[in-house]
């Protein structure tokens, strides 16, 4: 009788290696995104903050 029982898989999925090495090459690109969109949220934010602050010393 004959086993099908297959013992010897690969460890990793050739779409995983892909991935990995796709991060690896946008991380530089992606760090440097996230970091502008942080300062632009947080200019944002201020702006805010600060309208919210100078309508309040204007009120009665």
């Amino acid at each position: 009788m004959t086993n099908f029982v297959h013992l010897n898989y690969s460890k990793k999925h050739p779409g995983v290696t892909r991935v990995e090495s796709a991060l690896a090459l946008f991380a530089g690109t992606a760090r440097n995104l996230a970091a502008r969109v942080k300062a632009g949220l947080d200019g944002w934010s201020c702006s805010l903050a600060e309208a919210r602050g100078d309508q309040r010393i204007w009120e009665d």
